[in-house]
């Protein structure tokens, strides 16, 4: 059995140990199996660094201490700072001083990076490997490195292979004597960890003063992680989650309890991890014990608490995998485990058989895998089936089977994810920013075009993160979603999921808007097409609302410049432009005098066909793109043989990558690189080189 062990952060401080506010981040401790990142991206630029300091990007949103940021500085000696280094600002670090690291001799220290995850739910991991120290002579190394999660701003320090020992020590720190780990550092103030290693907390330390605070003594062994969680001062606090002693079959069960703010939630909350949701619970039940939990020391298991009612009402924990250690004996051997077939509607089920010795089981054995139950089976009716399994890619399935009668029968198997490519897809996503009303809020209208949606024909408006805003019918389009905060710095994010078909999305974000009393605004713009002419030529003329407005404005859009209009002039006329059926057309208003939302607007027209029927035509292959963390990958199928040209296009309808394939009849899979373009919203066509009239328009979003 592993040890679990659930922390939280104690702040005191350093000298008088008094209680102080509350610290920024409550902190989990377990232990895991340490991989080093073999394939990530090498950052150092020479074998033998020493105090060198790269920036890079992070990939996604990442607040700490407060703000924003979408880049890091990597300091080669153990720390992300999240300024230029040239100013003070916020650090955090692997160690609670710099420690001097530096590139062993052999030229086998590397620090490697690498973006894990799908879009909302990404990681970012830097891997400091086999680093070294500064004029060392005893060839001391160690391995680490730190995880940064996208959405919820959490933090995690893996601790890798060392050979560190007491006298090892002044190596690490030349400020202090001791070993330390850091969980944030804020300019002068720094929260340290200190204690027992397993069992630590944190104390408060002024850099600036003389402050004496008593360190771990020793160096955390192999396998250690602390992962930190953003506290908060609202609704939900001192979350516990304890494993529970494991049964007979290997699994387990845990048992969570946590403090609220009466005041700030409603009735209900939900209980959601590893890609599994447990439920919806009455706080009054509290605490809730879920069970049958996998006990195969593989699954790092997460728990996160989410309001129903107030989705900022959040808090989450990690308690690392946990070992059963079941007696296997041969009752039950030869697990197979295939995925069958996709649906139409992204789920696919899997056949299960295995062998089994008749004079060492019962009659019935139970399925199970990823914390759910699929049911009793009789040994006589295999194989079985299970069926409507979500195939997104991000479940890593896993299936174990145990003898009802005699528990030490269990076998298990992993499967791993499974990706089902569906038809299903929303494209042309539109925001439009309306006026600011008085309390500083403001309100979008959000339209989008849609193709072979979920069965209910609805789907829900997320910000990516952790807020949902609703679930809409895709016949009420377009919608309005309202109490938008205009404080001139919040990002908002419209994440848009079908309620069926969870792989079906797309996501669009908007600068912050500033809705101070006088501030420049430009909203309803609207763009109405004309008809083509002969020459397969047409003409948008697009509107405006404004108030407070400057001397000007521009309009601007597929890398060309319209010109600067009176705001009298409106509507303006754009055009001749040319009605390809590829060029997806958006136009871009700003006034000239104020270059910041709310003061700029855009119109999304998108691709305008003047060929003669072109637009009645339905292909007779269908296509899914999917965007990787390092490439776009894509799903053709056809129920013939065929060559076709591969295009991707830009927002501003720039061809920026081209290849010819061909197609099997079936399922083709197609993997490639953009190389090095800006984040956005990217479009696939894929047409028949024979009838070119054959073809089909994906979007993807590309991060």
């Amino acid at each position: 059995m592993k040890k679990i062990h659930l922390l939280f952060i104690v702040l005191f401080g350093a000298i008088s140990l008094s209680l102080q506010a509350q610290a920024p981040y409550s902190v989990g401790y377990y232990e895991a199996n340490y991989n080093a990142l073999n394939n990530g991206l090498i950052l150092n630029n020479t074998p033998y660094w020493d105090d060198e300091i790269y920036e890079m990007p992070i990939g996604f949103s990442f607040e700490f201490d407060g703000q924003t940021y979408s880049s890091v500085f990597v300091d080669t000696n153990g720390a992300l700072l999240f300024q230029n280094p040239e100013i003070v600002g916020s650090y955090l670090g692997a160690f609670a001083s710099i420690a001097d690291l530096a590139g062993l001799s052999d030229g086998s220290s590397t620090i490697r990076y690498f973006l894990d995850g799908q879009p909302g739910n990404r990681i970012l991991i830097i891997d400091w490997q086999n680093a070294g120290f500064y004029d060392d002579t005893e060839g001391f190394f160690l391995n680490f490195q730190i995880w940064l999660y996208e959405g919820t701003n959490q933090i995690a320090f893996h601790f890798g292979e060392n050979n560190l020992t007491d006298s090892a020590f002044d190596l690490f720190f030349q400020d202090f004597s001791g070993t330390y780990i850091t969980g944030v550092s804020y300019d002068t103030e720094a929260y340290i960890l200190t204690g027992n290693i397993v069992d630590p907390f944190f104390v408060y330390v002024n850099t600036e003063a003389s402050d004496i605070f008593s360190d771990f003594g020793y160096v955390p062994y192999a396998g250690t992680v602390y992962l930190f969680t953003p506290a908060t001062d609202n609704c939900f606090t001192n979350l516990n989650v304890e494993a529970l002693p494991c049964n007979d079959d290997g699994t387990f069960s845990v048992a969570i309890n946590f403090d609220y703010d009466q005041t700030m939630i409603g009735d209900l909350f939900s209980v959601h991890g590893n890609g599994v949701n447990y439920g919806n619970f009455v706080y009054g039940n509290l605490p809730i014990i879920i069970e049958n939990l996998t006990g195969n020391g593989n699954i790092n298991y997460e728990f996160g608490i989410n309001d129903i009612q107030n989705q900022d009402c959040s808090i989450a924990t990690s308690i690392g995998a946990i070992d059963c250690e079941v007696n296997i004996t041969d009752c039950l051997t030869n697990l197979n485990v295939e995925a069958l077939p996709c649906n139409d509607d992204g789920t696919f089920s899997v056949m299960i058989n295995f062998d089994y010795d008749q004079t060492m089981i019962g009659d019935l054995f139970s399925l199970h895998g990823n914390g759910v139950n699929y049911g009793n089976f009789a040994y006589g009716n295999l194989p079985i089936i299970i069926e409507n399994l979500v195939g997104d890619g991000n479940v890593i399935y896993e299936f174990g089977v145990t003898d009802l009668q005699n528990s030490d029968c269990h076998i298990s198997m992993d499967l791993g994810a499974v990706f089902c490519p569906i038809d299903c897809e929303i494209t042309n996503v539109t925001v439009t920013t309306q006026a600011c009303e008085d309390d500083g809020t403001f309100s979008v209208i959000l339209d989008f075009s849609h193709n072979n949606t979920g069965s209910s024909g609805q789907f829900r408006v997320t910000n990516g993160i952790n807020m949902q805003y609703g679930v809409y019918n895709y016949s009420d389009l377009p919608i309005t979603i309202a109490n938008l905060l205009g404080d001139g710095e919040t990002e908002h994010g419209f994440e848009i999921i079908d309620m069926d078909l969870s792989a079906c999305y797309n996501y669009i974000s908007i600068s912050p808007v500033n809705c101070e009393e006088g501030a420049c605004q430009i909203y309803n713009v609207s763009a109405e097409v004309s008809d083509c002419d002969d020459a397969g030529m047409f003409f948008v003329n697009i509107n405006a609302e404004y108030n407070n407005e400057g001397g000007s404005f521009s309009i601007v859009g597929n890398g060309a410049n319209y010109g600067s209009f009176s705001y009298a002039d409106l509507p303006i006329e754009i055009g001749p432009l040319a009605g390809n059926g590829t060029t997806n057309y958006e136009f871009d208003i700003f006034d000239n005098e104020n270059i910041a939302p709310p003061c700029t607007n855009y119109v999304h027209v998108g691709q305008v066909s003047c060929a003669v029927g072109l637009e009645n035509i339905a292909a007779t292959f269908s296509a899914q793109v999917v965007a990787q963390s390092q490439d776009v990958r894509v799903y053709l199928s056809s129920a013939n043989a065929m060559d076709v040209q591969i295009d991707c296009f830009d927002i501003y309808g720039r061809k920026i990558y081209t290849t010819p394939q061909k197609v099997g009849a079936g399922t083709n899979e197609y993997n490639f690189s953009l190389g090095d373009v800006p984040q956005g919203i990217y479009f696939m066509r894929i047409t028949e080189i024979e009838n070119s009239e054959n073809k089909v328009v994906r979007s993807f979003l590309w991060n």
